[in-house]
């Protein structure tokens, strides 16, 4: 495809996506936002030692 080919196909698909409603076109962007009136707790993870070291007899 050439780069021509694909701005005639991306105008295509411009138009076609202007003409539809706003809910539709937000529909992913506003998928991503929290649905949580509060943050969540911070969880902070600390390394242990490791317990399973095997020993050569």
């Amino acid at each position: 495809m050439t780069k021509s080919e694909f701005q005639k196909k991306l105008n295509e698909a411009s138009k076609i996506v202007e003409s539809w409603p706003d809910w539709k076109k937000n529909t992913l962007k506003d998928s991503f936002k929290s649905r949580n009136t509060t943050p969540r707790e911070e969880v902070v993870l600390h390394s242990q030692p490791s317990s399973n070291k095997s020993s050569s007899s």
